[in-house]
């Protein structure tokens, strides 16, 4: 499991996006947070330069809801 989720071309076309999960105090998914771009832009190197942005956020958000 690479623990988000992505999808290209298929919602919107031309567009690629990926998205991660945030949580309630169970750990049940609530909502996501997630990153879109036109396909040319969102390339494989991107992805694993914002994929870890974008875990940061999730971990953030998920921990202020627990608050």
């Amino acid at each position: 499991t690479q623990g988000y989720a992505a999808t290209g071309n298929h919602a919107v076309p031309g567009v690629k996006a990926i998205g991660l999960p945030i949580y309630d105090s169970s750990r049940t998914p609530i909502a996501a947070i997630t990153v879109a771009a036109t396909q040319a832009r969102m390339t494989d190197r991107r992805i694993s330069t914002v994929l870890p942005l974008l875990r940061m956020a999730a971990k953030e958000v998920t921990r202020l809801l627990h608050q």
